[in-house]
């Protein structure tokens, strides 16, 4: 027990590490902010949902002594709570019904298709919660999502007209919910595999042929 709050308490803080590291403003921080999930989904599948809590919990407390309660909120929606659902329902099984003489312990794991379905939820709550710190209402958000495409453009030196911009404003909620669909799932797979890789992982892996 001892070490799995070790282990849990060190991957919380790595979490919040690479969740912190956009402050610095680097490049290499886009990386890791995406990946923050990581560590939490490696402890949640490799150690059980309440390893992931844990962590989150030791993450969210240390992000918000350093740099307040809505840093420690976003990582809370975006990254914590993901990451010990998913890993909740990855683990997530029950006897099968007819169960062979071959298999009498066969066990029936929550599908994947549903596990993206989840992923989809946590994609869209991130998104609107995103949008919503942009503005109360849509031209408010449409306003602020138009100011970042032009100072982008404008500091990668090209030229931004109207029809442009009011082609980017459009797609980007839509972009930034496929972005955040992807890294999830990426976070997961690879949380996934990593466990698999050291025998922690206890669901054997699905054929997805």
């Amino acid at each position: 027990m001892i070490t799995t709050l070790l282990i849990a308490l060190m991957a919380g803080l790595a979490s919040a590490l690479m969740f912190a590291s956009i402050i610095s403003g680097a490049l290499i921080s886009l990386l890791l902010v995406n990946l923050a999930p990581l560590p939490l989904m490696v402890v949640g599948l490799g150690w059980g949902p309440l390893g992931a809590a844990i962590g989150g919990l030791a993450a969210m407390a240390t992000l918000g002594s350093v740099f307040g309660f809505a840093y420690s909120a976003a990582f809370g929606l975006m990254n914590a709570l993901p990451a010990c659902w998913l890993s909740h329902l990855v683990l997530l099984a029950r006897p099968q019904a007819a169960a062979s003489a071959e298999a009498p312990e066969a066990m029936e794991w929550y599908p994947i298709g549903r596990i993206l379905l989840w992923i989809v939820i946590f994609a869209t709550l991130v998104t609107a919660a995103t949008l919503l710190t942009m503005g109360s209402d849509d031209q408010a958000i449409q306003h602020t999502i138009r100011r970042g495409w032009v100072q982008l453009l404008d500091a990668a030196g090209f030229a931004s007209n109207e029809s442009t911009l009011d082609m980017l404003v459009l797609i980007s909620p839509l972009g930034a919910e496929i972005a955040a669909v992807m890294m999830l799932t990426l976070n997961l797979w690879l949380g996934a595999k990593m466990a698999a890789t050291s025998g922690r992982l206890h669901r054997p892996w699905p054929d997805l042929n």
